[in-house]
């Protein structure tokens, strides 16, 4: 074949469709794996363990339920809701990161209610050192701002944000997402006030913790809330109004969790599969239920209670792995910290009266605890 004459480097019609056909077939396949890359990922609950279902008992006992109950990592509250925080600053952060070393656990966010954003820094620094990356807590509040509406309810959301700028900044360096909870008496307690935060958000890091409980138990309505707000929804409280919170039986008090009280989830959750929503879920019952507790993630026996005791008297002195700050006041109880809030409530209460109060099954509220670790 003379491969000089340049009609041998012609083709005919019928072998180069046949050639053709066999490239863009090859094409095709060489393709498929790139484009199923960049499929989504299938839609997936991921649920969270909140302590604050614990009251007062020890971390210790918290963490092994987190993988034996199916869930990705910890929840971590404080103050008047569960305390577990300051147990945490208490015990000492190397010997708490070596507990969920040995359970193969770690803490995905930090609930901060108590101090609120403004005054959270310290702790979502602490986080970090446990693997979390979430920071949930409430909205600054302007007053009357439960009766703002329209342009008046949006200028006050801007100004709240705004409030907002030096923590969002130090979380954006860290790639720490703050989650704010919509709550009832105040800026975010309609669905309007919610879709106007969604649209004034305009970092990346900074979303939503949903919490149905605070809004109008209108299932329908929560469906069409979720399907406009679902892109910035970082947290999702599993979690009904029921016949509210307080002290109440704990059979009433249970009719916060989904499918126990009389709120439909359905709307919602389809929502969130419909636009593959990342949100974490987190069941929720405020205050925690009298023993004895539901489900596997809050079982209760007069074992753990005795382990209760044992814990916070083996422990009654601070770590001396933590030695005290110069200049630092006395605490006025021997398990204070120097990080609680003053509404903080003792690791076991107080005493006498948390001893009687968990053998009653009585919130520790009940006795009015009107001053800082002060009994009656």
């Amino acid at each position: 074949m003379n491969t000089s004459d340049p009609a041998a480097h012609r083709l005919s019609r019928r072998t180069f469709v046949r050639t053709g056909a066999g490239v863009a077939v090859a094409l095709t396949v060489g393709r498929r794996p790139l484009l199923q890359a960049a499929e989504p990922a299938p839609f997936k609950l991921r649920y969270v363990l909140s302590t604050n279902q614990y009251g007062a008992l020890p971390i210790q006992d918290i963490v092994p339920e987190v993988k034996s109950a199916g869930y990705e990592g910890l929840d971590v509250w404080a103050g008047r809701w569960g305390n577990q925080r300051e147990q945490i600053d208490y015990l000492g952060h190397e010997k708490f990161a070596a507990i969920l070393k040995q359970h193969a656990v770690k803490v995905s966010c930090y609930t901060c209610m108590d101090p609120g954003f403004g005054k959270c820094e310290p702790h979502l620094r602490a986080m970090l050192k446990f693997g979390g990356n979430q920071i949930v807590a409430g909205f600054p509040n302007v007053p009357g701002g439960k009766d703002l509406r329209g342009a008046a309810l949006r200028t006050a959301i801007r100004e709240s944000l705004e409030k907002l700028k030096p923590i969002i900044g130090v979380a954006g360096e860290l790639k720490v997402e703050l989650a704010i909870e919509n709550h009832l008496n105040g800026l975010l307690e309609t669905p309007a006030g919610v879709r106007i935060l969604a649209e004034e958000i305009r970092e990346k890091h900074v979303g939503i913790s949903f919490a149905p409980f605070h809004l109008p138990q209108d299932a329908e309505l929560l469906g069409k809330l979720v399907d406009d707000v679902a892109g910035k929804i970082f947290y999702y409280y599993a979690w009904q109004f029921g016949d509210g919170s307080g002290d109440l039986a704990p059979s009433k008090q249970k009719r916060q969790l989904p499918g126990v009280g009389p709120l439909d989830f359905k709307p919602m959750l389809a929502a969130l599969k419909r636009k593959n929503s990342t949100a974490t879920p987190r069941f929720l019952c405020i205050p925690r239920p009298a023993a004895p507790r539901w489900g596997r993630v809050c079982r209760t026996s007069r074992r753990s209670s005795a382990r209760r005791v044992r814990f916070w008297t083996r422990n009654s002195s601070p770590s001396e792995s933590r030695p005290a700050s110069a200049g630092r006041p006395r605490p006025v109880h021997s398990k204070q910290t120097p990080t609680m809030s003053p509404y903080d409530t003792p690791p076991l209460g107080h005493g006498f009266v948390g001893l009687f109060c968990s053998a009653v099954g009585w919130p520790r509220r009940r006795l009015a605890l009107a001053k800082p670790w002060c009994p009656a």
